[in-house]
């Protein structure tokens, strides 16, 4: 009788781990709705590098924004607010390393969530060239990522 009971706690133990692994499967990565709060949550937290990057205050345009989990990628155009554009000439990147004319106000991030909070853990701007391509980021940010950087890595 003890016996039965044992396999009978390995099967409820083995289908709650089944049933979790298929949770974990069927979640997909998806662009957080205009207005929510998570996605409030990252468009703040990138502001931080961008405000230090571009002067304040600045606002986005989203031109990608994928969540998968607790990582995210943000293809974002900072601007001033009601649509400004940026004077690049003037920001405090151009007072500290010179201005550059082929810079534009374009910033990649990936970010992570930690205990509820996102933060940047790679922010560029102004990318010449795939900023966050093959080894090493596909390995952690593919689910986010746009497909073309990934494929075959």
């Amino acid at each position: 009788m003890r016996c039965v009971g044992i396999v009978n706690r390995i099967a409820l133990v083995a289908a709650g781990v089944g049933l979790l692994a298929a949770s974990v499967q069927a979640q997909s990565a998806y662009e957080p709705e205009r207005g929510s709060k998570e996605r409030t949550q990252i468009l703040d937290a990138v502001r931080i590098p961008a405000v230090e990057t571009f002067g304040a205050p600045v606002e986005f345009v989203v031109h990608d924004l994928t969540v998968f989990g607790d990582r995210a990628y943000a293809l974002l155009v900072a601007q001033r607010p009601g649509g400004k554009e940026i004077d690049m000439a003037s920001t405090p990147d151009a007072r500290k390393y010179g201005y550059d004319p082929e810079r534009e106000p374009s910033t990649y991030s990936l970010l992570e969530r930690k205990r509820n909070q996102w933060t940047v853990a790679a922010f560029v701007v102004s990318a010449t060239d795939v900023p966050f391509y093959g080894h090493p980021y596909c390995e952690t940010w593919s689910e986010v990522l746009p497909k073309t950087w990934c494929n075959g890595n």
